[in-house]
């Protein structure tokens, strides 16, 4: 747990924290379905479009994973125009989810966009099958985010958002039932449900999650061996993902 616990150190002593509430959103994130074809490290999914590394080195576990956006401008995708409808991506960085199906511990922000083209942002945290909760820290579009989740065991943990450009953090130490096996990484843009419905998606632009690191107690694995996820299947996708070096995934939208 060394290298976990000096990153939550860094975190905590470098800006004020920020009192969280759990408030609840009442929305459950899906996890990642079964993955149709797979081909040059690329998966597909219903939901999910990113970076996942699906195991840790041998004989170890994942107890942290971290990554910074620039948080993108939201807009209503061309055939979701006239329909009234709003539309919301989230951008995020978790354990577990993906091989390992128990739990996922995450953390990261929702893009939302309405029907009149007004765009709003929540920061959120979410032990999975719990529902996720908001923070209370001010996100606005062209924001430099970091978002962190840290393992201290398989049923404790924290979740931290730092908004780098205002200096503002929020953080939780959570604890659940349901244990994280430390099997995956994951730095992901969602196609996230609502009342068990995926909500329309948004066109959320160009993502690049930079400084992508995950860790286990004994060394910092990046993302150059991640496998690429991508929202659709091999007839087409809603996603683009390109990992362009250890420490950077470009996730970007793809119209439909």
């Amino acid at each position: 747990m060394k290298l976990a616990l000096a990153l939550i150190s860094s975190f905590l002593l470098c800006t004020t924290t920020l009192a969280a509430p759990r408030t609840s959103r009442n929305s459950r994130r899906q996890q990642s379905t079964s993955k149709g074809a797979t081909t040059s490290h690329t998966d597909y999914s219903s939901n999910w479009g990113g970076a996942v590394i699906k195991a840790p080195p041998a004989g170890q576990t994942f107890n942290a994973v971290s990554g910074a956006v620039k948080v993108p401008t939201p807009s209503i995708p061309p055939n979701g125009m006239g329909t009234g409808e709003s539309f919301a991506a989230a951008i995020w960085v978790g354990i577990d989810g993906d091989t390992y199906s128990n739990a996922i511990l995450q953390t990261g922000i929702d893009v939302n966009v309405a029907a009149d083209g007004s765009v709003s942002f929540d920061a959120w945290y979410e032990w999975f099958p719990d529902y996720s909760y908001t923070f209370d820290i001010a996100i606005n579009a062209g924001d430099e985010v970091s978002m962190t989740v840290i393992a201290s065991s398989s049923t404790e943990g924290t979740a931290i958002i730092e908004n780098i450009t205002t200096g503002d953090q929020a953080y939780i130490n959570l604890s659940s039932t349901y244990a994280l096996g430390g099997q995956n990484a994951e730095w992901i843009v969602e196609d996230f449900e609502v009342n068990n419905q995926l909500v329309s998606f948004a066109d959320f632009g160009t993502v690049a999650f930079t400084n992508c690191v995950a860790t286990t107690e004994q060394q910092r694995v990046g993302v150059e061996a991640a496998t690429i996820i991508e929202i659709g299947d091999s007839g087409g996708q809603l996603t683009g993902v390109n990992i362009v070096n250890n420490e950077e995934v470009v996730v970007f939208w793809k119209p439909h």
